[in-house]
């Protein structure tokens, strides 16, 4: 019913109909990070906005305005202690990075969109602790609290895959560094840590933090 009353309020101006679906999918994806699978709450929620979007007085900057109270519990510092403690599987933690990805090539101008069928997930502090000897600040228990977050993550070409396999941290920053055409992401990995001699707790957390409010804006409600 959302999607219809965006439909029908904006249909006769398209820009204003886009911006519009552009709200709904940063409300939808934001609500969804904090309440989980919860359709009774999101149903109720989606009912609300779709009356609201049948006012012809109800604009953009209403929906804005609407989407930011904060009784709707979807407020920036919620979501983001959320999604940077959050375990996610490797289809969605993909789908984000790609989406990262897009979102800076289109915003300094480079058309070209990447698909998921030619990127991978590269865990910087690796997924096995059997590499751990390349990681001296981490154990075994630092390992299992880290590995996973969103700040050891990194979307790479899938070729890049296996020559990073195991590596030290020094050695991914020299692979990387020597490939052509990296990702946009990578290049900012590369220029916050390529003279960095090791990988750390306090990086992951940063990057994992920042990596979050990269989401943050491509799923932006204002």
């Amino acid at each position: 019913p959302m999607l219809l009353s965006a439909h029908s309020r904006f249909k006769e101006n398209e820009t204003n109909h886009f911006k519009c679906l552009n709200l709904i999918n940063g409300f939808l994806f934001r609500f969804k990070i904090v309440n989980g699978n919860s359709p009774d709450n999101l149903q109720t929620k989606v009912n609300e906005i779709s009356i609201k979007l049948r006012e012809n007085t109800f604009e953009i900057a209403n929906l804005k305005q609407y989407l930011n109270d904060e009784k709707l519990g979807i407020k920036n510092n919620q979501i983001l202690t959320t999604l940077k403690n959050m375990e996610m599987k490797v289809t969605i933690r993909k789908f984000l990075f790609l989406e990262i990805e897009n979102y800076i090539r289109k915003d300094i101008g480079n058309p070209t969109e990447l698909i998921e069928s030619c990127v991978d997930i590269e865990h910087i502090l690796p997924e096995s602790s059997i590499h751990l000897k390349n990681y001296t600040k981490f154990d075994k228990e630092t390992h299992r609290n880290n590995f996973w977050k969103l700040g050891n993550l990194l979307l790479i070409k899938k070729k890049l895959n296996k020559k990073l396999d195991g590596k030290s941290f020094k050695a991914k920053i020299l692979i990387l560094n020597d490939n052509t055409n990296n990702f946009e992401i990578v290049k900012n990995f590369l220029e916050y840590n390529f003279t960095k001699e090791d990988w750390d707790e306090t990086l992951i957390q940063n990057r994992s933090l920042h990596i979050s409010n990269k989401i943050l804006e491509v799923y932006s409600i204002n």
